[in-house]
């Protein structure tokens, strides 16, 4: 049995967009304790759990919704003993939850105007690019003041496999689509490109659109504009519920990113995407942080249209050549 001073607890938000900025960071501390004697609990509500098992599967979660007080959910941590706390979340209760229970080694920041209360500050923060990388430099002085190593500093869920050879059944593309901020058909034309230069017109290929109540209408037209080339969509309406996006996320071969959330998944779960459209990050995305153009096909033009440079770019990146690689093994299947 773990020891109580090798107990370390970790807190994420709830919350769907702020719980996903923590998951590289839990994701780089629970790889990189794989092989010490540390147990990690993860404190969190129900939405926290589902996302972190579905990228760490062995973390002990605590769901802190099944207290009906504070004071049972206190008394319980208490009980645990924890050595440390890493507090991977923006709310105000989490971080001071660590020095509530007593907790000795604190781990934690505070974003915009609100005080550091551990005595070193990380710098006030306002994009959600930057209060990621906050995470995972918790997670490395962590890492550092137990003298351990921290497994990749560029987190490994940027690396893409091979996509899989389906004999039987066509390559399954995921798509979250935003509500275009500008008219419909001129995303629609990215599309007509964009499924030129992936050369995806004439293949076996399947779409499923991921529809929120606001965009529905905008998924039906992506269905018809995709019907004129013969491929086959259909719309899966999830209304933003995001555990079940991310399911649909780990079934298929590819994503196709046009919410920033997709980035995370597909990256977590190993799934090759394509960066597309005006993701709601407050950066392009081909300076985003998490957007490594050697791994993953990343294009977000200022102009709102693709350029033949924007195309060059995507056909020099290591997933298309893995993507046409596809394409020729299902094609040599299919004549065989």
């Amino acid at each position: 049995m773990t020891s109580k001073e090798e107990r370390i607890l970790v807190v994420i938000s709830d919350d769907a967009t702020d719980g996903l900025l923590a998951l590289p960071a839990l994701s780089c501390l629970v790889r990189s304790l794989a092989q010490s004697s540390y147990q990690v609990d993860l404190l969190t509500g129900p939405q926290g759990r589902l996302m972190a098992q579905l990228f760490c599967k062995s973390l002990n979660v605590i769901d802190e919704s099944g207290f009906i007080s504070a004071k049972g959910l206190y008394q319980q941590l208490k009980e645990n003993g924890y050595a440390s706390y890493i507090c991977l979340s923006p709310e105000r209760r989490h971080r001071w939850l660590g020095w509530r229970l007593g907790i000795a080694q604190r781990y934690s920041t505070g974003f915009g105007q609100r005080l550091l209360w551990d005595g070193e500050a990380i710098g006030r923060v306002a994009q959600p690019n930057t209060i990621r990388q906050s995470y995972e430099t918790l997670v490395q002085r962590f890492l550092s003041a137990k003298q351990l190593a921290c497994i990749a500093v560029q987190p490994p869920y940027l690396v893409f496999t091979d996509l899989p050879v389906h004999a039987d059944s066509p390559l399954q593309i995921v798509v979250h689509p935003q509500v275009p901020q500008t008219h419909e058909h001129l995303l629609a034309e990215q599309y007509e490109q964009l499924l030129c230069s992936l050369d995806l017109i004439g293949k076996r290929c399947e779409f499923i659109l991921c529809g929120s109540t606001e965009s529905l209408s905008y998924c039906r037209y992506l269905c018809e504009c995709l019907a004129k080339y013969d491929i086959k969509a259909r719309i899966n309406e999830l209304d933003n519920d995001s555990y079940q996006v991310a399911k649909m996320v780990a079934q298929c071969d590819l994503v196709i990113a046009e919410k920033g959330m997709l980035l995370y998944f597909a990256g977590a779960l190993d799934v090759p995407c394509v960066g597309f459209g005006a993701l709601p990050l407050g950066v392009d995305v081909l300076r985003h942080p998490i957007a490594n153009p050697q791994r993953c096909l990343m294009f977000s033009p200022p102009s709102g249209r693709l350029t033949q440079e924007d195309i060059s770019l995507i056909n020099m990146t290591d997933s298309a050549v893995r993507i046409r690689r596809w394409f020729s093994q299902l094609q040599a299947l299919e004549v065989s």
